[in-house]
């Protein structure tokens, strides 16, 4: 149910902050998507992080990141 929920709400979020950019702000179609992804992937990397994996969230957030591997 947690993953419905932050979907949802990156779906949500997309939309609007897309419709916001593009009638509102004035911006181009393709900026307006630009803008709303981003916003959407920040949203749903947090809902994910904060929500749905709350219980299994790591101490320190650079541990989330790439972490090169020498061959």
């Amino acid at each position: 149910m947690r993953f419905t929920v932050v979907g949802g709400l990156g779906v949500a979020v997309n939309i609007a902050v897309f419709n916001v950019f593009r009638q509102f702000v004035g911006f181009s179609t393709l900026w307006s998507g630009v803008l709303a992804t981003c916003t959407a992937i920040a949203t749903n990397y947090s809902g994910f992080r904060y929500y749905a994996y709350r219980g299994r969230r790591s101490r320190r957030m650079a541990s989330e990141g790439f972490s090169p591997r020498r061959a």
